[in-house]
């Protein structure tokens, strides 16, 4: 799915799980933020890319509603 998808998705309440390898931090962030108002949960998976900073800087726009795998 398209990052626009799935911020729409986000936007609605629909919360899903993501495979993060192919996003950058910015749409992840995007796709996070959208999906703050309305509590979805957004659980992110291949994320081993992704700095510590980049890691908070997403988490932060939607507090308790993003979960990262780091397996």
């Amino acid at each position: 799915m398209t990052t626009t998808e799935l911020r729409n998705i986000a936007a609605s309440g629909g919360g899903f799980i993501i495979d993060c390898s192919r996003k950058t931090a910015t749409e992840l962030r995007n796709i996070a933020a959208a999906g703050a108002a309305h509590g979805a949960t957004v659980i992110m998976v291949n994320i081993g890319r992704k700095t510590p900073t980049e890691l908070r800087n997403i988490a932060a726009v939607s507090p308790g509603n993003v979960i990262f795998d780091l397996r």
